[in-house]
């Protein structure tokens, strides 16, 4: 889809909505429209402002930009949470919740009280990266979840039977429980086997040693190119130092696991 077709679906999305705006507000919707298309040849991003005043829903700030996105982790470092979709970019406010609808074939993004569908019909997984004083929560098609937060990415599936992810940085997991196709999350130099639980995954690329929290279930660890399977259980926590190739079991910190996720979900809700 060209950057011309997407604009013009958002702006028959705005149009539906455009009749509980008031003259002023729908006037300078549609002037910012306006000033951003009049640019559209000139830039390689897209972007279209709209406003949220009084109980007007659905008014966000989109971006949309082309780049040399590939299946990778994204790299640099952004200043708004991003999602990366087939190709191009979007850059979302930094508090927002992503739901996966495959038999819909879109997309569904929450932030600022109102929601954005945007289509997708490529199979391809995405990619979300999340700033310093970034909250997002990845709604799986498979009914799984995962919050994200301060400086982590996270690669993830569109489609439900396609359960693999990657993360760096900080993620709480809650899994749906599937008994024929397992969960692997891919986190830095370990590798997490799971059916259906909820764990918490440290590994940051700046920092030697990576962990995996149990808070329920049952999950099996091991670190990359290694034969050696761990498998953990609830109020465990498993430790792998990078530096000399060592893991260990200890007791996990339920507490700081537990506050970091609420921190999380009222810092979402403010």
């Amino acid at each position: 889809m060209t950057n011309k077709e997407e604009i013009d679906k958002i702006i028959l999305l705005l149009k539906e909505n455009e009749p509980s705006l008031s003259e002023e507000e729908r006037r300078d919707m549609w002037n910012n429209i306006e000033q951003e298309n009049n640019h559209l040849e000139k830039k390689s991003r897209i972007k279209v402002l709209l406003r949220k005043t009084g109980m007007v829903a659905a008014v966000i700030v989109l971006l949309i930009g082309i780049t040399n996105y590939t299946n990778a982790l994204p790299t640099a470092e952004v200043s708004a949470s991003t999602l990366y979709i087939d190709g191009e970019t979007m850059e979302m406010g930094n508090n927002a919740e992503i739901y996966c609808l495959p038999d819909q074939m879109k997309l569904r993004i929450k932030q600022g009280g109102g929601f954005v569908n945007v289509s997708y019909t490529s199979n391809k997984d995405l990619a979300l990266s999340v700033p310093d004083n970034g909250n997002v929560k990845v709604h799986m098609a498979d009914g799984s979840e995962v919050l994200l937060r301060g400086r982590s990415n996270l690669k993830f599936p569109f489609l439900a039977e396609r359960r693999e992810v990657h993360v760096d940085g900080k993620a709480y997991f809650n899994v749906m429980h599937k008994n024929d196709i397992p969960f692997i999350t891919q986190a830095g130099k370990l590798t997490i086997r799971v059916l259906g639980t909820e764990y918490m995954v440290n590994a940051i690329p700046t920092e030697k040693r990576q962990s995996v929290s149990l808070i329920s279930g049952i999950v099996e660890v091991s670190p990359k190119g290694g034969k050696s399977v761990t498998r953990i259980k609830p109020g465990e926590c498993f430790v792998y130092d990078d530096d000399n190739a060592i893991s260990k079991i200890k007791k996990a910190d339920l507490e700081s696991v537990n506050a970091w996720k609420e921190s999380l979900i009222v810092m979402k809700e403010k």
